[in-house]
């Protein structure tokens, strides 16, 4: 389907599917589960370009919805960088205990 060829209703649940999926992620990444969002920039980018095709009053009456998504997109963000920050020290830490452990380890000579 061409973008310019979604009806006001019809890009209102695509950004609220795109919100879902985020909830989602966030909600799965809270849980210490691996996060995808595969296809959803994708996703996104058709819905914005079909929104530029509505006639003005159009537009503008999803962007309740568009602020909610931007908004559930930047603290997304905020979670996967604490996430991403946590897991760096975990590596760090671990690389340190190897190296403290290689230091000590028996070499298998008497």
């Amino acid at each position: 389907m061409n973008t310019e060829q979604y009806k006001a209703e019809d890009l209102k649940a695509r950004l609220t599917e795109a919100s879902a999926t985020i909830e989602v992620a966030h909600r799965a990444l809270s849980e210490g589960k691996i996060v995808s969002l595969d296809g959803l920039e994708t996703h996104v980018d058709i819905t914005c370009r079909g929104i530029t095709a509505l006639p003005k009053a159009e537009g503008q009456a999803l962007q309740a919805t568009m602020l909610a998504l931007i908004d559930g997109l930047e603290q997304l963000t905020q979670a996967l960088g604490r996430d991403h920050g946590e897991t760096k020290s975990a590596l760090a830490k671990l690389s340190n205990r190897e190296r403290a452990l290689a230091a000590y380890a028996p070499t298998g000579k008497s």
